[in-house]
């Protein structure tokens, strides 16, 4: 066997361990020895193809979200309308879009939430940015200005 091939074998060996142990342990509680135990692999081989835990939880996200990608490649984003309830009070409402975007690859039409324990967001933030880096596509939250009529400052 090449060397290539024996690399990409133990990477995704290490890949396989990783996505079960992260399924059990949980990413925080999860450790590279764990991994590397579980592929049957030494420490040594995990830090050859990897550098930290979190590498190699972004190379799972980035294979999940490239999987996905495939799956859609058109979105219809949200769009927002004021509107007024029967009580005569307004308020933003979404409606079906009929703007078409074509979603370059590896562009997903799915949002991903990304949830931790108190005191691990900069963890979540990380991967996050890394999902979003990966997949070249952000749609910001929509930019309501006041409704119109309404007074910006409330009264107590």
């Amino acid at each position: 066997m090449h060397r290539t091939e024996k690399r990409t074998l133990t990477r995704a060996r290490l890949i396989e361990a990783a996505l079960n142990v992260f399924a059990f342990e949980g990413y925080e509680h999860a450790t590279v020895d764990d991994i590397a135990r579980a592929a049957g692999l030494s420490k040594g081989a995990f830090y050859f193809n990897f550098t930290t835990k979190e590498e190699i939880l972004l190379e799972l996200l980035r294979m999940w979200s490239d999987e996905r990608a495939a799956l859609l490649r058109t979105a219809y984003d949200a769009e927002y309308e004021l509107a007024t309830d029967s009580h005569g009070r307004k308020s933003y409402r979404g409606r079906t879009s009929t703007t078409r975007t074509d979603v370059a690859a590896p562009g997903l039409p799915f949002s991903l939430s990304f949830w931790s324990e108190p005191g691990m967001e900069q963890v979540t933030l990380k991967a996050a940015s890394a999902y979003e880096a990966a997949s070249r596509r952000r749609i910001p939250p929509p930019a309501f200005g006041p409704i119109p009529g309404e007074s910006r400052t409330r009264s107590r």
